[in-house]
């Protein structure tokens, strides 16, 4: 009898517990496996992607807004893991792809006002580079070590990504990006386990893990980004300016620079005076001109999504509205909206409920089927428009004194029919 060939799989390594378990795991059971650490460190003489600048102008010890995030800082350790598992180790200096697909786009967000979720985009890029890096090693499938499960229907050769056992680390939302291609060949050996369970099997195993790092960290409200921005952009893109109470169109004083700031930044502070009135939060960036809106906090209404670029279940029927439960972040808890599917690339989306916080233009949004353990993913996509219907357009900012005293003289009716995508 002719002996069966074992499959190959490459693992994403980052030296954190998660990917070291998941490798470990795969070795137990049967698979041929290699260890890949992707490093997006920069070259030397640009530690200051993953390090902060201390108050003597030198590179600090300190986290960077970037390290620990999406980056191996320590390839030292990933191969002495591999080493101890038994499996090849590989690494891939993958900076400036990281830096083509993640990094700018993180600055071109900060500057221009927008959102960006850079764990979700980092995530697809680390599948990509697996894949890529799979096929020059003649491995079979890759591997990471996410808490979500893929499933493959075998009447409709359709793939989906489901939510994991373990809802309070589920990370389904982190491959919502992924397309097909992507989700054929990955394998998630932690799908069916709770965290508590991976972590009695690294301490049993005696793995030499790096810390955790926290799931409610948000890179794009991190203080430190502004002196990465100021150190990846001309002088002149960094405009000066002036905060505007938006709704009584009033001058509040001038800012420090709209690198500073981000969309839903409570009490922002001024130039050389006292932070502004705690009720007052950022409600919009102008990159042209250098001015920021502020306006009151409880102001915002969202009720409606417009969502573009979006990656759907191919068996889904679109045909007519869907009930849906969405998130905007792993951590978000899922609630409820009717979402449309646009022939135009886009989909419309009707809240159902208030969402516990305000959902921006540039955050992306994955909708399930259901709530709990295994939830399929319908779709995802990136929020283009996000506001309350109001004539025919969206509108996020509230209205200002004289809309206001405008709409008395001279009240519209609503016309969702005129409504712009």
């Amino acid at each position: 009898m002719a002996k069966v060939k074992k499959e190959t799989v490459l693992v994403g390594m980052s030296g954190g517990i998660d990917s070291t378990v998941a490798a470990y795991l795969l070795k137990k059971q049967g698979y041929d496996v290699i260890g890949i650490a992707l490093s997006f460190i920069p070259a030397p003489g640009e530690e200051k992607l993953s390090r902060r600048l201390g108050p003597d102008g030198k590179i600090s010890s300190e986290r960077g807004p970037f390290l620990g995030v999406h980056l191996v800082e320590d390839l030292d350790r990933v191969k002495r893991l591999c080493r101890q598992i038994d499996i090849p180790f590989y690494a891939v200096n993958a900076q400036k792809v990281y830096q083509d697909r993640v990094t700018d786009f993180v600055v071109a967000a900060r500057l221009g006002g927008l959102h960006f979720t850079p764990k979700l985009h980092s995530t697809t890029l680390i599948v990509d580079l697996l894949m890529e890096k799979a096929k020059l090693l003649k491995a079979d499938k890759v591997a990471t070590g996410h808490y979500a499960k893929v499933i493959h229907h075998h009447v409709n050769d359709v793939f989906n990504v489901l939510s994991s056992n373990d809802l309070e680390n589920d990370q389904s939302f982190d491959l919502s990006a992924l397309k097909q291609n992507q989700l054929k060949d990955l394998l998630l050996p932690l799908s069916e386990m709770r965290q508590t369970e991976v972590q009695k099997i690294c301490e049993m195993s005696k793995f030499e893990v790096r810390e955790s790092v926290d799931p409610q960290y948000k890179l794009m409200h991190d203080p430190r980004l502004a002196v990465f921005v100021e150190e990846r952009v001309p002088k002149k893109m960094i405009k000066p300016g002036n905060m505007f109470q938006f709704t009584e169109d009033l001058v509040l004083g001038e800012h420090i620079g709209i690198h500073h700031y981000y969309l839903g930044q409570l009490r922002p502070t001024f130039k050389n005076t006292a932070p502004v009135d705690k009720d007052l939060m950022v409600g919009s960036i102008r990159m042209n001109n250098g001015h920021i809106n502020l306006i009151p906090s409880q102001s915002v209404s969202i009720q409606h999504l417009v969502i573009k670029n979006i990656n759907f279940d191919p068996s889904l029927d679109v045909s007519k509205p869907l009930e849906v439960l969405f998130k905007i972040s792993s951590t978000d808890k899922p609630s409820p909206a009717v979402a449309y599917i646009l022939n135009n690339g886009l989909a419309f989306i009707e809240l159902k409920s208030e969402h516990d916080c305000i959902i921006y233009p540039g955050d992306y949004l994955a909708c399930y089927n259901k709530s709990g353990a295994s939830a399929k993913m319908l779709f995802s996509g990136e929020v283009k428009k996000s506001g309350k219907l109001e004539q025919d357009m969206l509108r996020f900012l509230p209205k200002t004194k004289d809309e206001l005293e405008n709409e008395k003289e001279n009240p519209r009716n609503v016309d969702i029919y005129a409504f712009k995508f």
